[in-house]
């Protein structure tokens, strides 16, 4: 499963000035025992971060809002850029 999250607030100067509601977005992929939230930091930079269920609800209490794709990751995803 790929979720796709999207935040209201960012901390980058573009993002707020030029979009409404959402800012921020981040790809969220299933793993053995949690998540990896794959963090597009900027231009070729690629964080990973491995979260657990907890920690999605957690976002989700700070305006986070997630869309559900029932696909596995497709194997050309860059792990690191």
């Amino acid at each position: 499963m790929v979720i796709i999250a999207f935040a209201p607030k960012s901390s980058k100067v573009l993002p707020n000035i030029f979009c409404k509601h959402f800012k921020h977005c981040a790809v969220l992929v299933r793993e053995h025992n949690g998540f990896v939230l794959y963090q597009f930091v900027s231009r070729n930079k690629l964080e990973t971060i491995h979260i657990k269920l907890r920690d999605i609800t957690i976002l989700g209490e700070h305006g986070w809002r997630f869309v559900y794709v029932p696909c596995s990751l497709p194997q050309n995803f860059p792990k690191k850029l």
